[in-house]
């Protein structure tokens, strides 16, 4: 039995052998189809054509030059579970082919693996059998293409070409050779830069080379970091092939830029000053400098501010630099420089931007006394004028004198003159001694020049102005004290007597001396002791025999006059204050008592005082 149904499956491979094939009609009948060697082939073949309710018998596939099958599917003897029968040439598709006769909205296909040029390529006729309609034929042309090889970049030295390429300057030239090998049909080879397409002209290089050769002309800024890709490929099924450069380039900052938050600044406080360059690649290195060429920051013993870097950041093209600034008073004026270098071009290129420094300080103060002026040497009546020099920004609104710390008001006449930061004092009078300053202010604070003393020196005089009365007894002895101003003190004294009758230099062994000071012990002894006591003094000045003397009168004692003029003031129901004016004292202290009395003769109030 096993024998007999190999014998008939024998039979019916040799009937298809004795199928005719028609010739058909031209090649425009032909379904061309491609594939790319080694990959996957679909010939496909239409099982539609059929009458409703017709089925597919029998599908053959040949080769157009053989008559003899190379691949079936038979649905005439199905196998174990109703499939039909395939099968394929060994020496043709073998394994490799598999027939889809169920793609849904497309047709079936042989779907061929491993597709080789050499052996697969060429044209192919699928044959369908109907149980009822008539047999239909599908020609189909199989093209197999062969990609090209990776692509091969070299310069014009046929140096090979790495990813990037580089660095070159503004207005250099470079060509760039892409040569790619093998590929059926022989591919394009184009050039793009990025994405934009820029050369297509294709050339025969050596063998089965193609070669194309690009020539960019006068590198300008924006071809940094472009790539420059060589794109090979001769059909639409596989992805390109490809190589690339991309172009590195280096050229000087366009620009640079320092500024700071706020301006202007005030010394004692701190500021952030920023500088940017742009435009240089690789990105330039920033240098602050002030223009008198001394680098920040400074070195010891520098009167510039102190500048700390803070943060310097780089980007593709660009440098920030951030510092932080703490002005003195000595930057005001100065220029502060950022500098923007790329020392890989050459010669080194570098471009500079500065901003002057306005730096606010509070006033420096300083009191200068007249060159002619002797402060060893100064006496009533001469004059003196004094400087003040201040040294601010912005300038002092408002500049006063102090006098032993009290303000100097301007006045409209006398020996005091205020012109500007000058103080004149004319004729001037041992009450204007003492401490001067001059004191400044603007918007930045208040200054105080130290202080300059200024000493008048005049001749001795009382500083009790008016005369002194004693009252004595005869053989009472009194001590009688002088007092006196003067400047320089008062270093020798002089005491005489006087009266309507002599006029007597008192023995030195009668008083005692000090600066400014003197004490006369007097004892009247008859009424003839009775007068007037004069003190004089002196120092270097001069005497004061040239002005006053101080005064004692010396009296013999006797009983105070009546008080007189007595009146009420201020009274009101429960207080009432007396006013008198008081009589000669009798050369001694005397005491008031006062008593009020009603209209009926009673003792209202009774009190004593001084």
């Amino acid at each position: 039995m096993f024998a007999l149904w190999c014998c008939l499956l024998i039979n019916l491979r040799l009937t298809y052998t004795l199928i005719d094939i028609p010739d058909g009609a031209s090649d425009a009948l032909y379904q061309t189809v491609e594939a790319i060697q080694g990959g996957i082939a679909e010939l496909p073949c239409s099982l539609e054509d059929k009458e409703d309710g017709d089925s597919v018998y029998l599908v053959l596939w040949y080769r157009r030059e053989d008559r003899t099958p190379i691949y079936s599917y038979d649905s005439r003897s199905p196998r174990v579970g109703g499939l039909p029968d395939l099968w394929s040439e060994p020496s043709v598709f073998g394994e490799r082919g598999t027939f889809h006769p169920h793609l849904v909205g497309t047709p079936a296909v042989l779907s061929v693996k491993n597709i080789s040029k050499t052996f697969d390529e060429g044209d192919y006729t699928c044959r369908v059998d109907f149980r009822q309609s008539p047999t239909k034929y599908h020609r189909v042309r199989l093209r197999v293409i062969v990609p090209p090889g990776q692509p091969v970049l070299t310069n014009t030295n046929g140096d090979p070409i790495n990813d990037m390429v580089g660095p070159f300057r503004e207005g250099d030239t470079i060509t760039l050779e892409c040569t790619v090998k093998g590929g059926i049909p022989a591919p394009r080879v184009h050039w793009y830069r990025d994405n934009i397409l820029l050369d297509d002209s294709d050339q025969v290089a050596q063998g089965k080379s193609m070669r194309n050769s690009l020539t960019i002309l006068h590198f300008h800024r924006e071809h940094l970091n472009s790539r420059f890709r060589c794109i090979c490929f001769n059909n639409n099924l596989t992805v390109p092939s490809e190589a690339s450069t991309r172009i590195n380039m280096i050229f000087p900052p366009l620009g640079v830029r320092i500024s700071s938050e706020i301006s202007p600044f005030s010394v004692g406080k701190q500021y952030i000053i920023r500088c940017i360059s742009w435009g240089s690649n690789p990105p330039a290195h920033l240098e602050l400098n002030w223009k008198t060429g001394l680098k920040v920051p400074p070195g010891p013993g520098a009167e510039r501010g102190v500048l700390k870097p803070l943060n310097i950041t780089r980007e593709w093209n660009s440098t920030k630099a951030t510092v932080i600034y703490r002005p003195v008073l000595t930057d005001s004026g100065s220029e502060l420089a950022c500098t923007a270098v790329n020392s890989e071009v050459k010669p080194t290129a570098l471009i500079q931007d500065s901003i002057r420094l306005q730096v606010y300080y509070p006033p420096t103060v300083r009191l200068e006394i007249g060159k002619a002026i002797n402060l060893e040497d100064l006496e009533e009546g001469d004059d003196v004028y004094f400087e003040c020099s201040v040294e601010a920004n912005p300038p002092p609104y408002k500049v006063t004198w102090l006098h032993n710390d009290v303000e100097i008001l301007p006045r409209g006449s006398g020996n005091v003159i205020m012109s500007n930061h000058s103080l004149v004092l004319q004729k001037v009078q041992r009450e204007q001694g003492g401490e001067y300053r001059c004191h400044a202010s603007n918007v930045e604070g208040d200054g105080h020049s130290e202080p300059i003393q200024l000493n008048v020196m005049y001749a001795p005089v009382c500083k009790d102005r008016k005369d002194r009365v004693y009252g004595v007894s005869e053989n009472e002895t009194l001590l009688v004290e002088c007092l006196v101003d003067a400047y320089p003190s008062a270093v020798s004294f002089s005491w005489f007597f006087n009266n309507s009758l002599t006029s007597t230099l008192l023995n030195k062994d009668l008083f005692s001396s000090s600066p400014g000071h003197s004490v006369l012990s007097y004892t009247p002894h008859s009424h003839m002791d009775f007068g007037s006591l004069l003190c004089w003094a002196d120092n270097m000045v001069g005497n004061q025999k040239h002005t006053r003397p101080c005064i004692f009168h010396i009296i013999p004692t006797g009983p105070p006059e009546s008080p007189g003029e007595c009146r009420s003031i201020n009274q009101t129901e429960t207080q009432i204050m007396v006013q008198c004016r008081l009589g000669y004292s009798g050369g001694l202290p005397q005491h008031i008592h006062l008593e009020i009395y009603s209209s009926s003769g009673y003792i209202l109030a009774n009190m004593s005082g001084i």
